[in-house]
């Protein structure tokens, strides 16, 4: 018994003695008063520490509301300096400390999911101001204690107090950036800005926006400056029937000393139609960059659109998602979990899809990415990170694309259900319909993947003549850039050749001449591909309309005297075939033997129209 009471009072005089650092305080009356510029940060191992909810600094900062700190959360970058495993505030909870005068607050924290940052003068937090910001300013008007707290939990990395240097002229604003969203056609919103001014030269102050917005103006509650002071609040007015978004800055001013203040705004009081992807180069919709701020707008079928207000990365020209049966849509930090996914292309392509399960606790059932009613190859029974799985393209036809979760039953049932998606990439295709004859020429106005090209046997470029045989050089393997002619074959039916960004394959040497648009009048002389008597390139006798997307081989692209060139396999009876195609090259009147003899269609005719020998 004695020693536990020797413990006891020993216990009670470190709590005495212990220092600025180790004494702890349950009200604000306990804290010592900010009068210089102070930062404190939020880390576990600067600054402060953790003792039943109650967070101290110096006996200048107090954490209220019970346990209401979590550690090793969040990070973020002050002054150019990286902090991680900063405190989480939670819900209801507050920060407070006590300022000697006016000063400007200093927020650094994340703020996910729109939760916001309330600071003011008083318990409840309101007054100097609320922002989503990440990083968020706040001019504090008058010494005393000023409160921190939030409507959700968010991860505070710290913040700073600074006070004017002497007789120094300022201009403080809260919140240092605005966003302001109209969402009725023709109604008017309002967000205020409270303006603080000391030290000024002027007598009245002005506020400007510039760019110029259509639809929003800014007006002062006073704009008199005196005493070189003015407390006042600037009042943004924005009425729109259109949608619009982007940003301009406010501009306070005495004349000689300002402040800006950027303004965001946006506009959408006007249901959208999902716009169409007319990409000529494969792009991703990367879901993990919706970022905070994430807002919707209603489109056709009960659909809603992507967009960040925040940071203008907006999916809103391109994809949909919409909750359907009774699942909704989360939006998370690394992906959009749904049960229906859209998006509009005006060209035919392949999509791939990155995405996982929904889950990650015990034995799951195969969940599928489907895309246009093709599930995909690759299946996923988890969301931890083994479970991300990223499909084999899916082809798809120009217009709506449909992507959905499913998850497999007994045998081959499968039930839709919801699904996360990180990436969506669409990559567009062209294609090539080839006849009974299995060849064909093309050009396109994209570089092209022939390796992933499907109805393909081979594709070739030319690069001479031995003979009557062309000499190819296989290009099946790899890409090839733009405006590059090649020579199909495949059976009959349709290539489909996908699109890539660019290609750096060397086809200098390549003779075939490619056409993306119809040529008409092409000097006779070229060779162009024909089906009879037997597939090959024919000498033109006359001006030639050259089709578009096709190629041809210039008169001059090899030295040989040739009116055909053949390719491919064992040619046989070339001499015959040649034979042939001079004969239907000879069109029109000549004289044999002393006799008038006409060539029509390779056929010869006497004078009198009877076919001769």
């Amino acid at each position: 018994m004695k020693t536990k009471n020797l413990l006891k009072k020993a216990f009670l005089l470190l709590a005495l003695v212990g220092g600025a650092n180790s004494a702890w305080a349950s009200t604000v009356d306990d804290l010592a008063t900010i009068s210089s510029d102070y930062t404190f940060i939020g880390q576990t191992t600067v600054g402060g520490a953790l003792t039943s909810g109650a967070l101290y600094d110096n006996n200048k900062i107090i954490s209220l509301g019970g346990s209401g700190y979590a550690t090793n959360k969040g990070n973020t970058t002050i002054d150019g300096n990286s902090y991680y495993n900063c405190h989480q505030v939670k819900s209801n909870r507050q920060i407070a400390f006590k300022v000697s005068g006016a000063c400007t607050l200093t927020l650094y924290g994340e703020s996910n999911s729109g939760r916001k940052w309330q600071v003011g003068s008083t318990s409840a937090g309101t007054e100097y101001g609320t922002s989503t910001e990440s990083i968020s300013e706040y001019s504090i008007t008058s010494a005393g204690v000023v409160y921190i707290n939030c409507d959700n939990q968010l991860y505070l990395a710290g913040f700073k107090v600074t006070f004017p240097s002497g007789d120094d002229p300022i201009i403080t604003a809260t919140p240092a950036s605005v966003n302001i969203k109209a969402t009725e056609s023709g109604v008017e919103v309002t967000e205020d800005i409270a303006v603080t001014g000391a030290n000024l030269d002027g007598s009245t102050l002005t506020a400007t926006l510039s760019p110029a917005v259509t639809g929003l103006s800014v007006s002062l509650g006073s704009n008199t400056i005196t005493d070189g002071a003015i407390s006042t609040t600037a009042t943004l007015h924005y009425t729109q029937t259109a949608n619009a978004s982007g940003s301009t800055t406010l501009t306070l001013s005495d004349g000689t000393t300002s402040k800006n203040v950027t303004v965001n705004y946006k506009s959408q009081v006007v249901a959208t139609e999902l716009a169409a992807v007319s990409s000529s180069e494969p792009t991703s919709l990367d879901l993990s960059k919706v970022g905070t701020g994430l807002e919707t707008i209603a489109v056709e079928d009960g659909y809603v659109v992507l967009t960040d207000a925040g940071s203008e990365v907006s999916f809103a020209d391109n994809l949909a998602v919409a909750a359907i049966a009774g699942v909704g849509v989360t939006w998370r930090s690394d992906a959009i979990q749904g049960p229906l996914f859209k998006f509009k292309t005006t060209v035919p392509g392949y999509v791939t899809v990155k995405f996982s399960d929904v889950g990650s606790s015990g034995t799951r059932a195969n969940r599928y990415a489907n895309v246009n009613g093709t599930r995909s190859d690759v299946y996923s029974t988890t969301s931890a990170s083994g479970g991300v799985k990223t499909c084999s393209p899916i082809a798809v036809s120009a217009g709506e694309v449909i992507i959905k979760g499913q998850v497999q039953g007994d045998g081959d049932t499968y039930t839709d259900n919801q699904i996360r998606i990180f990436t969506i990439s669409f990559t567009p295709t062209v294609s090539k319909t080839i006849t009974d004859a299995g060849w064909a020429t093309f050009c396109s106005d994209k570089a092209l993947d022939l390796e992933h090209a499907t109805g393909l046997t081979d594709a070739y470029i030319v690069t001479g003549a031995s003979g009557n045989i062309l000499n190819t050089t296989s290009v099946k393997g790899g890409t090839i850039p733009e405006n590059t002619g090649i020579l199909i074959e495949a059976p009959e039916g349709t290539v489909t050749i996908p699109v890539v960004a660019s290609s750096s394959t060397d086809v200098s040497g390549n003779k075939l001449v490619g056409v993306t648009t119809e040529t008409p009048g092409v000097a006779a002389g070229i060779y162009v591909l024909m089906g009879t008597p037997k597939v090959g390139f024919y000498e033109t006798t006359k001006a030639f309309t050259v089709g578009a997307n096709t190629a041809y081989l210039p008169a001059n692209f090899t030295s040989l005297a040739r009116s055909a060139f053949f390719f491919g396999g064992d040619i046989t009876a070339v001499d015959n075939v040649e034979a042939a195609a001079e004969a239907k090259a000879k069109e029109g009147k000549f004289i044999e033997n002393g006799k008038l003899v006409i060539v029509k269609n390779g056929v010869k005719y006497n004078a009198a129209g009877a076919q001769v020998k």
